[in-house]
């Protein structure tokens, strides 16, 4: 009976690890979609014909964020260095999709 309850556990566990991981991949390349718009944005001195877009776009970064950072909150040290791997990946690739 202990090894169905830890397995049942475990499988729970890998569950909860897998579509965080995949929201946290959807989250990182949407922060790096708004930070390429923002540098988009700023562009000729864009900053004051775009300010307002510009504070939008940021706060939905900021938003995603949080919402990583409270996620990676109850994880293992483990758990939380593969997902910031996985987060900062995602964020790069993306990210170098906006410089061509």
């Amino acid at each position: 009976m202990k090894k169905i309850t830890t397995l049942f556990a475990f499988m729970m566990l890998a569950s909860i690890a897998f579509t965080s991981c995949d929201s946290v991949t959807s989250d990182a390349k949407k922060s790096a979609q708004n930070l390429c718009k923002i540098q988009e944005l700023m562009k000729d001195d864009g900053y004051t014909k775009n300010k307002e877009e510009i504070k939008k776009l940021k706060r939905e970064r900021e938003d995603i964020m949080d919402k990583y950072k409270t996620k990676m909150k109850d994880m293992t040290q483990t758990a939380r260095e593969e997902l910031a791997k996985k987060f900062d990946r995602a964020f790069e690739d993306e990210k170098d999709k906006c410089k061509d």
